[in-house]
């Protein structure tokens, strides 16, 4: 009898693992845009276009045909490039940063499944890791809080490129809310923020997942 019971109970397990998976996808994602550097003191700090760049993977959940929950383990190349006016002359400068970046998503889906064009709205919070700043070539890592956390926020849509594959492309923007900076003798917040499109391919893990 205890045997039956447990493989009953194995049988509900896979059973439910299943239908999880059919709402799963995941896949590879590139993204390419601009990054800068809130600065508050600003009279004399002109921010200029930084390229800006990531690359990882992504999953996504999707248990409802308007609704579901998406994660990315990202490496993202960031950093600011800034014009600054010092006793009447202009100088241009920059500074470059490794993340890990670890954005969590709640995400709106229009349209229904198998539709082959499915637009999305998402938002949520996003933290990230320092792995390394450089300022010009020097490094300046221990002038910099390890850890950055925000918001992020953004809009898409999914196409339909064969059963279970999907091209995924997004625009999004990142607010940082904690000061990044290492500033021990002032209140000044320096905060990271950035605007890209990334574009993915999401492959379902199960037959049925019409993401």
């Amino acid at each position: 009898m205890r045997t039956i019971k447990k493989l009953f109970i194995i049988f509900l397990l896979l059973t439910s693992l299943q239908g999880v998976a059919q709402n799963i996808s995941i896949g590879p994602a590139v993204s390419f845009g601009s990054s800068w550097v809130s600065f508050d003191q600003t009279d004399s700090i002109n921010s200029q276009f930084h390229p800006a760049f990531s690359g990882g993977v992504f999953i996504i959940y999707s248990p409802s045909s308007t609704w579901g929950f998406g994660a990315d383990l990202l490496y993202s190349r960031e950093g600011a490039t800034v014009e600054q006016t010092i006793l009447g002359s202009k100088f241009i400068s920059e500074v470059n940063f490794d993340y890990i970046r670890i954005p969590l998503k709640a995400i709106y889906f229009f349209n229904e499944y198998g539709d082959p064009v499915r637009p999305k709205i998402f938002i949520g919070p996003q933290i990230g890791f320092l792995l390394a700043a450089k300022f010009e070539d020097v490094d300046v890592m221990d002038a910099y809080n390890p850890f950055d956390a925000g918001i992020v926020a953004g809009a898409g849509a999914n196409m339909r490129l064969a059963e279970a594959i999907w091209l995924n492309v997004d625009v999004h923007y990142y607010q940082g809310l904690v000061d990044i900076s290492d500033n021990t003798f002032t209140d000044e917040r320096n905060l990271n923020s950035n605007a890209a499109i990334t574009v993915g391919v999401a492959f379902g893990l199960g037959a049925n997942t019409n993401e």
